[in-house]
Protein backbone atom coordinates (compact mmCIF):
# COMPACT_ATOMS: atom_id res chain seq x y z
CA UNK A 1 0.00 0.00 0.00
CA UNK A 2 2.62 2.28 1.02
CA UNK A 3 4.42 1.38 -2.21
CA UNK A 4 1.30 2.10 -4.01
CA UNK A 5 1.05 5.56 -2.57
CA UNK A 6 4.39 6.63 -3.19
CA UNK A 7 3.81 5.88 -6.84
CA UNK A 8 1.16 7.12 -7.22
CA UNK A 9 2.70 10.16 -5.46
CA UNK A 10 5.59 10.86 -8.23
CA UNK A 11 3.23 10.02 -11.37
CA UNK A 12 1.34 13.11 -9.75
CA UNK A 13 4.58 15.42 -9.61
CA UNK A 14 5.68 13.88 -13.11
CA UNK A 15 2.51 15.20 -14.76
CA UNK A 16 2.56 18.40 -12.69
CA UNK A 17 6.12 19.34 -13.67
CA UNK A 18 4.97 18.12 -17.57
CA UNK A 19 1.63 20.52 -17.43
CA UNK A 20 4.48 23.12 -16.21
CA UNK A 21 6.39 22.63 -19.24
CA UNK A 22 3.13 22.95 -21.27
CA UNK A 23 2.10 26.17 -20.23
CA UNK A 24 5.30 27.91 -20.29
CA UNK A 25 5.77 26.70 -24.02
CA UNK A 26 2.39 27.53 -24.86
CA UNK A 27 2.87 30.88 -23.24
CA UNK A 28 6.11 31.39 -24.88
CA UNK A 29 3.93 30.15 -28.46
CA UNK A 30 1.05 33.08 -27.87
CA UNK A 31 3.56 35.55 -26.84
CA UNK A 32 5.71 35.31 -29.81
CA UNK A 33 2.85 35.47 -31.90
CA UNK A 34 0.56 38.37 -30.15
CA UNK A 35 4.54 39.69 -30.86
CA UNK A 36 4.50 39.09 -34.99
CA UNK A 37 0.28 40.62 -34.94
CA UNK A 38 1.67 43.88 -32.74
CA UNK A 39 -0.03 43.02 -30.02
CA UNK A 40 3.11 44.23 -27.72
CA UNK A 41 1.14 44.83 -24.54
CA UNK A 42 -0.31 41.15 -24.86
CA UNK A 43 3.21 39.52 -25.68
CA UNK A 44 5.11 41.37 -23.07
CA UNK A 45 2.68 39.81 -20.38
CA UNK A 46 2.92 36.59 -21.46
CA UNK A 47 7.29 36.41 -21.89
CA UNK A 48 7.90 38.58 -19.28
CA UNK A 49 6.88 35.41 -16.73
CA UNK A 50 9.20 33.27 -18.65
CA UNK A 51 12.09 35.83 -18.87
CA UNK A 52 11.83 35.76 -15.01
CA UNK A 53 12.14 31.71 -15.29
CA UNK A 54 15.15 31.72 -17.48
CA UNK A 55 13.85 31.33 -20.62
CA UNK A 56 16.55 32.84 -23.29
CA UNK A 57 14.03 33.69 -26.16
CA UNK A 58 11.60 35.14 -23.79
CA UNK A 59 14.35 37.22 -22.19
CA UNK A 60 15.54 38.54 -26.01
CA UNK A 61 11.80 39.22 -26.43
CA UNK A 62 11.51 41.15 -23.87
CA UNK A 63 14.85 43.04 -23.84
CA UNK A 64 13.65 44.08 -27.30
CA UNK A 65 10.39 45.41 -26.08
CA UNK A 66 12.06 47.22 -23.54
CA UNK A 67 14.51 48.65 -25.83
CA UNK A 68 12.16 50.02 -28.35
CA UNK A 69 8.99 50.77 -25.57
CA UNK A 70 6.85 48.12 -27.39
CA UNK A 71 4.31 47.49 -24.87
CA UNK A 72 6.14 48.40 -21.68
CA UNK A 73 8.19 52.13 -21.66
CA UNK A 74 11.21 52.32 -22.80
CA UNK A 75 13.96 51.29 -20.47
CA UNK A 76 17.52 50.75 -22.12
CA UNK A 77 19.20 49.84 -19.10
CA UNK A 78 16.64 47.07 -18.19
CA UNK A 79 16.98 46.39 -21.96
CA UNK A 80 20.43 45.26 -21.86
CA UNK A 81 20.03 43.48 -18.89
CA UNK A 82 17.67 41.19 -20.18
CA UNK A 83 19.53 41.01 -23.56
CA UNK A 84 22.82 39.99 -21.81
CA UNK A 85 21.04 37.58 -19.96
CA UNK A 86 19.53 35.61 -22.91
CA UNK A 87 23.21 35.92 -24.90
CA UNK A 88 24.96 34.40 -21.84
CA UNK A 89 22.35 31.20 -22.30
CA UNK A 90 23.83 31.17 -26.10
CA UNK A 91 20.87 33.03 -27.42
CA UNK A 92 21.91 34.03 -30.96
CA UNK A 93 19.64 36.80 -31.95
CA UNK A 94 20.43 38.71 -28.39
CA UNK A 95 24.27 38.09 -29.31
CA UNK A 96 23.75 40.20 -32.41
CA UNK A 97 21.69 42.43 -30.95
CA UNK A 98 24.20 43.50 -28.49
CA UNK A 99 26.76 43.37 -30.98
CA UNK A 100 24.68 45.89 -32.94
CA UNK A 101 24.74 48.04 -29.82
CA UNK A 102 28.29 48.19 -29.15
CA UNK A 103 29.11 48.59 -33.04
CA UNK A 104 26.38 51.60 -33.00
CA UNK A 105 24.27 50.16 -35.42
CA UNK A 106 21.13 50.03 -33.72
CA UNK A 107 18.45 52.89 -34.56
CA UNK A 108 18.05 54.35 -30.96
CA UNK A 109 14.20 55.36 -31.82
CA UNK A 110 11.62 53.07 -31.36
CA UNK A 111 9.54 51.88 -34.41
CA UNK A 112 6.15 52.86 -34.99
CA UNK A 113 3.78 51.36 -32.36
CA UNK A 114 0.60 52.18 -33.44
CA UNK A 115 -0.93 49.54 -31.20
CA UNK A 116 0.11 50.63 -27.85
CA UNK A 117 1.51 54.18 -27.59
CA UNK A 118 0.29 55.12 -24.06
CA UNK A 119 1.37 52.64 -21.41
CA UNK A 120 0.14 53.21 -17.86
CA UNK A 121 2.47 55.50 -15.68
CA UNK A 122 2.32 52.21 -13.15
CA UNK A 123 2.51 49.29 -15.57
CA UNK A 124 6.23 48.37 -15.11
CA UNK A 125 5.13 48.10 -11.14
CA UNK A 126 1.96 46.12 -11.87
CA UNK A 127 3.83 44.26 -13.98
CA UNK A 128 6.93 43.76 -11.46
CA UNK A 129 4.37 42.80 -8.56
CA UNK A 130 2.35 40.04 -10.90
CA UNK A 131 6.05 38.34 -11.70
CA UNK A 132 7.34 38.32 -8.00
CA UNK A 133 4.07 36.74 -6.99
CA UNK A 134 3.87 34.03 -10.07
CA UNK A 135 7.42 33.36 -8.93
CA UNK A 136 6.47 33.00 -5.22
CA UNK A 137 3.83 30.32 -6.01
Amino acid sequence: MLKRTVITTFLLICLGIVSGCASQETRLVNGKQNFMLGDYHQAFLQLQPLAVKQNPDAQYAVGYMYYYGLGTSQNTTIALKWLESAAAQGQPQAKQALDMIDNREVVNEPPQNAVFTNVPPNYDAEVAAAMEAEKNQ
